[in-house]
């Protein structure tokens, strides 16, 4: 009688029952990783805010943008400039969340994967919309 290396994995045609408790075992981490990415992109939250603090921007994951708030040196400053201190910072607060987002996936994809690249793509299609650069 033959004996299987311990970091071995059962295979269908050899040991059935072993291959479908291994099978559940790694889909089980599988899903128990995947609620953990879940729950770490759903706690993103970044935020910029301008030199003099007139603007300060929050977003969470996605870019969603969730506060904007402007300090009192914002009185001194002209709506125009104000407005461009408002996109900045939050291409730069959508910068940071994707850079948190990118560490939560590539923890969970894996860093050379396709779907890690298609991710990534994603990201960048998203800082775009928001006037940022990757």
């Amino acid at each position: 009688m033959s004996r299987r290396d311990p970091d071995e994995r059962p295979t269908a045609r050899g040991d059935i029952k072993g291959y479908l408790a291994d099978f559940e075992t790694r889909m089980s981490r599988l899903q128990e990783q995947a609620d953990d990415s879940r729950d770490r992109l759903e706690a993103i939250s970044a935020s910029a805010a301008s030199d003099h603090e007139e603007v300060t921007v929050t977003v969470g994951a996605g870019g969603a943008l969730l506060a904007v708030e402007y300090g009192p040196n914002a009185r001194r400053t002209s709506p125009q400039s104000l407005g461009e201190m408002t996109m900045a910072m939050y291409a730069k607060a959508v910068a940071d969340a994707a850079s948190q987002a990118t560490a939560v996936m590539t923890g969970l994809l894996g860093a050379d994967t396709p779907a890690m690249s298609n991710f990534a793509a994603s990201l960048r299609r998203g800082e775009h919309s928001a006037g940022g650069e990757y």
